[in-house]
């Protein structure tokens, strides 16, 4: 290349990186009015950059991503209406980019394997993918309007640019995963409160949208409130009297978007603070054997084990705690209702096992 070409170039690749919001597009535009490209090729590098944008953003994975490519080349060369000069032109643009692009996803942090050995994609693959892409794009487009290795040279450029400048954030905002309100007796003067988590990076902010019904109309919402905490206590009053109500929260990441969850989550306030509980264990023991079951759930305290019998079948605790019980089951098989009683200041649950001794 000579003297001068490589002096404008480098002029050209430090204004794109003191300004790197400019356009590739715009360099295709120059190579127009440079007459090196053709008018139609002009439409197809710059279509060629927006798709390879688009699939990029989509969750294209690499070798998605190369088979684009290489029909993507196979259509330029067979495209009629260029010449012989832009059918190279285009050739050895998609070509570089192809290869710089590849190298862009085997750098990248890669979250795990999955079947067949493909790996994954995830926000932070498709958030350093597109902006590598983008200035690859940049720096190839402005290479491209130099004779020789220029295009080379840009692309080049752009990757190792790239390396430095586009970090991943594998934690990017989003909506709130999760939504909760203290499990405790519900205390009218207190009023009801919910805290979100998992809404990742650096919110702007959170709406908190309470209803009286899974249907999210105007009609049926209570009240809103949008806080820059991760927690909003509603009123009593604003509840209205409803046993039942229905929070939906959106997480404001930035540029006016409102990322709200995929659904609300429902709240039975009287519920709040009680005992809820699933019991586990053997269901279908040996006569005289030991057995221990098990409480799962919340609040579970004060409890108290019963066993019902419909016969000769019995059974004696050798132990008994809050959340479990040991069982020796007696010599005669038969049918059996043991159950567990707990019991908070909001409330008492009970429930249990219908059990089936047998020699």
């Amino acid at each position: 290349m000579p003297e001068k070409d490589r002096a404008f170039l480098k002029a050209k690749l430090d204004s794109a990186k003191n300004s790197p919001n400019k356009g590739d597009g715009e360099h295709w535009d120059e190579a127009l009015r440079r007459k090196i490209i053709s008018q139609e090729l002009h439409g197809i590098l710059k279509g060629a950059d927006r798709t390879l944008k688009q699939n990029i953003s989509a969750g294209y994975k690499k070798s998605d991503i190369d088979s684009w490519f290489s029909a993507k080349i196979n259509e330029v060369k067979s495209n009629k209406q260029l010449n012989v000069k832009d059918k190279q032109f285009a050739s050895r643009h998609l070509t570089l980019m192809r290869y710089a692009i590849r190298t862009c996803y085997e750098t990248v942090t890669q979250p795990k394997s999955v079947a067949g050995g493909r790996l994954a994609s995830s926000n932070c693959t498709v958030d350093q993918v597109t902006c590598a892409a983008n200035t690859i794009l940049t720096y190839s487009g402005i290479g491209a309007l130099f004779p020789g290795p220029g295009d080379i040279i840009g692309a080049v450029v752009g990757a190792f640019i790239s390396i430095g400048n586009c970090p991943c954030d594998s934690n990017p905002c989003q909506y709130a995963v999760y939504v909760s309100t203290p499990d405790v007796c519900y205390d009218q003067y207190a009023g009801l409160t919910f805290k979100v988590a998992g809404y990742g990076n650096a919110p702007n902010g959170f709406r908190f949208e309470l209803y009286k019904s899974d249907n999210l109309s105007v009609a049926n919402q209570l009240a809103v409130h949008t806080t820059s905490n991760n927690y909003y206590t509603f009123s009593d009053s604003e509840l209205q009297g409803n046993s039942a109500v229905y929070i939906y929260v959106a997480t404001n990441c930035g540029s006016g978007s409102l990322n709200y969850q995929p659904t609300s989550t429902a709240i039975n306030i009287p519920y709040l603070g009680q005992p809820s509980f699933t019991m586990t264990g053997e269901t279908n023991p040996y006569i005289n054997s030991y057995q221990g079951y098990n409480l799962v759930g919340r609040n579970i305290q004060n409890t108290a084990w019963h066993i019902y019998t419909y016969g000769p079948t019995n059974g004696t605790f050798i132990n008994q705690y809050s959340q479990s019980a040991t069982v020796q089951w007696n010599s005669n098989p038969g049918y059996v209702h043991i159950t567990a009683d707990a019991s908070t200041n909001c409330g008492t649950y009970n429930n249990g096992l219908y059990v089936t001794t047998h020699n």
